[in-house]
């Protein structure tokens, strides 16, 4: 049965204030004054960038594939602001 105050079972809400998780949660909502939680954010990120296990070693097709887009990135912003490209 619930108390005429919306607890369930008799539960104390102060209690959970005590509880590591709770505590945790808390500092995190409430450590951004503005619209956006960067503490929250980065918790997030690093929870998502975790969640695959670790980053593997890029192959030299990756390094190939990289390099090949930068140079397609640097054509076009040469060929957008004038500017030369950069040397070898």
């Amino acid at each position: 049965m619930s108390d005429p105050l919306g607890f369930p079972f008799g539960m104390d809400p102060d209690a959970l204030r005590d509880a590591p998780l709770f505590r945790e949660l808390q500092r995190v909502m409430a450590s951004s004054s503005g619209p956006i939680n960067w503490e929250l954010a980065r918790q997030v990120g690093v929870a998502s960038a975790l969640e695959e296990g670790p980053d593997p070693e890029p192959t030299e097709e990756d390094r190939r594939m990289l390099d090949e887009a930068v140079r397609v990135a640097e054509l076009q912003v040469a060929g957008f602001t004038g500017m030369e490209l950069p040397g070898d």
